[in-house]
């Protein structure tokens, strides 16, 4: 098993780009973890 810092890093690194990581139950089991960040022109206009 990891010590979960993978996650922590991708969450700051989304953050820092205006985005988010979000991590929820995979209904096959496991951990789903979703990510966006916003487009260029989205960034641009905020």
């Amino acid at each position: 098993m990891g010590s979960g810092l993978g996650l922590a890093i991708v969450q700051d690194i989304a953050m820092r780009h205006g985005g988010q990581a979000i991590a929820s139950e995979s209904p096959l089991g496991g951990t789903r973890i979703a990510i966006t960040i916003p487009s260029a022109e989205e960034a641009s206009t905020s």
